[in-house]
């Protein structure tokens, strides 16, 4: 992956928890966005959106900061991955609280560690394989499965989330992404910072969860 490469699709799942580690969405939000890079062929073939079909598009940063400040933890497949994509467009995003299911993983031992194979396993259904919002809300069910057959069972979230922050590496900045009254807005890039060669244009899947519990 390349510091110049953006995301075109962010989503984002706001779940809260009772004392087991169960809790129902209580808000999401899904955008897209226009690259200003290149889109790599083979990119495009794997998420199925093209240029012409994002053109003046952009992501809504305020609604995305406004979701991102009502969780307490973030939690990622790929926790690395997205916070670089979504530190494209919101600076300081790898000073929040994070976990990743990839290297924390909470599930038993699988073939691979792709989302794939962890939703086949418990026999979870997408319907847009490889959608930001619906790998989003994949994730969010095979963390709000039992640890164990009974009732006294947690969930695989609440294992996670007792181990401690997943620590994060610092992203570059972006070229196309500056800090303006508090918020991250898009802005063409200087002829001078443009790349020498078309770059990959990926989507972010952002689980975001509101880690405090509810009241009984």
């Amino acid at each position: 992956m390349s510091a110049a490469d953006q995301p075109v699709s962010i989503a984002a799942v706001l779940v809260e928890l009772d004392a087991k580690g169960f809790g129902e969405p209580i808000a999401e939000w899904h955008g897209l966005a226009c690259p200003t890079v290149p889109m790599n062929p083979h990119a495009q073939r794997v998420h199925g959106m093209s240029v012409e079909a994002l053109r003046g598009l952009a992501f809504d940063v305020p609604a995305l900061t406004s979701m991102l400040d009502r969780a307490s933890v973030l939690i990622a497949h790929n926790a690395r991955f997205d916070i670089r994509m979504i530190g494209q467009v919101i600076s300081g995003i790898e000073r929040r609280r994070w976990r990743c299911t990839q290297r924390q993983w909470p599930w038993a031992p699988l073939a691979n560690k792709k989302l794939d194979t962890v939703c086949a396993h418990f026999a979870i259904e997408r319907s847009d394989v490889h959608g930001a919002l619906a790998d989003a809300h994949a994730l969010r069910q095979a963390l709000m499965q039992r640890t164990g057959k009974t009732d006294r069972s947690r969930t695989y979230l609440y294992k996670l989330l007792q181990r401690g922050d997943f620590a994060v590496e610092t992203p570059r900045r972006s070229h196309w992404s500056e800090r303006v009254d508090g918020h991250a807005e898009s802005r063409p890039p200087h002829p001078r910072d443009a790349p020498m060669i078309p770059h990959w244009v990926y989507w972010v899947i952002g689980l975001l969860l509101a880690a405090h519990f509810m009241r009984p």
